[in-house]
């Protein structure tokens, strides 16, 4: 299985909701003026390079290290995105390195014996640079899509028992942040993952979760959270958004989703943490 994430406003989007099919294709490391090409607005792409067909027509690129056939299985609409999930049909690679972009450069994966790839990894989320807090924001705002899509599918089409559920990981959640600082940080991290995972799993599709899963969310908040101290803005969003599924509020529920993906960069000091007015 895939998940690829595009544009409602995209023409590459609507073809592929259209038709239900689409290809990835995977560019070698030696292969930048490809992507640049590819990352352009405009014009038609696929004229210029060239292509074998899919099973079903889709473009695959000959020049690309790997190429994936997929077929849509079902798919959100989280915000401005699609979020597909496909089941792959057909693969074909070759021998090769695929192409990397990292720090606004493209480049190779490599991982060495003392894993210093790893290493700076963790330093490029701790050091505090913009590239830093980007890549952080993103991690949450993925987060965000999926729950959002999640949100707009079943406030107002949960049961009882679900609803409870709910309830009873937003309130193990609670005794765990006292003022600006957490009581136990593991145990935070820990009761916040299992409330935004039953929050995904609402929506009953186990692709869906283990998407959501993927993200890795709960190493990162071990990571940023520790040099970070705690806001009852954390509790209070888990409390609106339990709130508005009891009240069947999709628009409320998005809305304190929306806001809770905005807090650790508010909690590094770079936005404040309470709406004023």
């Amino acid at each position: 299985m895939v998940v690829v994430c595009l544009n409602r406003s995209s023409d590459t989007g609507q073809a592929v909701l259209e038709s239900g099919r689409l290809a990835v294709n995977i560019l070698g490391e030696d292969h930048a003026e490809l992507a640049i090409h590819f990352a352009r607005h405009g014009a038609d792409k696929f004229g210029e390079v060239e292509l074998r067909p899919g099973a079903h027509g889709q473009p695959l690129l000959a020049e690309a290290l790997a190429s994936l056939v997929c077929r849509v299985t079902e798919h959100v609409v989280a915000a401005t995105h699609f979020v597909f999930l496909a089941r792959v049909e057909e693969a074909t690679a070759r021998p090769g390195s695929p192409l990397a972009y990292y720090r606004g450069r493209f480049g190779r994966l490599e991982l060495d014996e003392h894993q210093g790839l790893l290493r700076e990894v963790r330093d490029f989320l701790l050091d505090g640079g913009r590239e830093d807090e980007e890549l952080a924001e993103d991690v949450y705002a993925a987060r965000a899509a999926i729950e959002l899509g999640v949100a707009r599918q079943t406030v107002g089409n949960v049961s009882a028992e679900q609803l409870r559920g709910l309830r009873e990981a937003m309130e193990a959640t609670a005794p765990l942040v006292d003022g600006n600082r957490f009581l136990d940080l593991a145990a935070w991290v820990e009761a916040n993952s299992r409330f935004h995972e039953t929050l995904v799993a609402l929506a009953g599709s186990e692709v869906l979760a283990s998407m959501h899963r993927s993200l890795g969310t709960p190493a990162l908040e071990r990571l940023i959270l520790r040099d970070l101290g705690a806001d009852p803005c954390l509790i209070e969003d888990h409390r609106r958004l339990v709130e508005a599924y009891e009240r069947g509020d999709v628009d409320a529920a998005c809305a304190a989703i929306a806001d809770h993906a905005k807090r650790p960069r508010q909690l590094a000091g770079h936005e404040t943490t309470h709406e004023e007015g």
